[in-house]
């Protein structure tokens, strides 16, 4: 894939996290009139004015976690579920949590919610379905 490529030339060398990226598919975390640029090293557009992060800041992020298999990860501001696809793929325990209800895990797509990524624990924390754009909500 032209992306992972992209990725090694741009200095990741962890196969995990270059194998976890080629095997997560990025357009399933877009808006369908996005697909056309899932696959290029910039940040798009998601629910609530928040952003689904570049390829190369998703795979950096991962291989400075130099993650061991089975590894427990928490993750604060889950968005589109990219980056926690992404670790999941890796084989990491991913605990995630969105205060954008509208961001939040019931969107994510259902590939990262089959039991092939049966690790995921995640709570959304907002009392609305809109895009609050106040407090953190216990």
């Amino acid at each position: 894939m032209e992306m992972v490529k992209k990725l090694g030339e741009k200095g990741i060398s962890d196969q995990r996290v270059l194998t976890a990226m080629s095997s997560v598919p990025r357009h399933l975390f877009l808006a369908t009139m996005l697909y056309y640029m899932a696959y290029e090293d910039r940040a798009l557009p998601i629910k609530c004015g928040q952003t689904i992060s570049q390829p190369s800041t998703v795979a950096f992020q991962s291989e400075l976690l130099d993650a061991s298999p089975e590894m427990k990860v928490l993750e604060v501001g889950t968005g589109s579920c990219y980056q926690t696809a992404v670790l999941r793929a890796m084989g990491l325990k991913v605990y995630t949590i969105e205060r954008q209800k509208a961001t939040a895990i019931k969107d994510c797509p259902s590939m990262v919610l089959s039991t092939e990524f049966s690790s995921l624990a995640g709570h959304p924390k907002s009392p609305r379905n809109s895009c609050p754009s106040s407090k953190w909500v216990a």
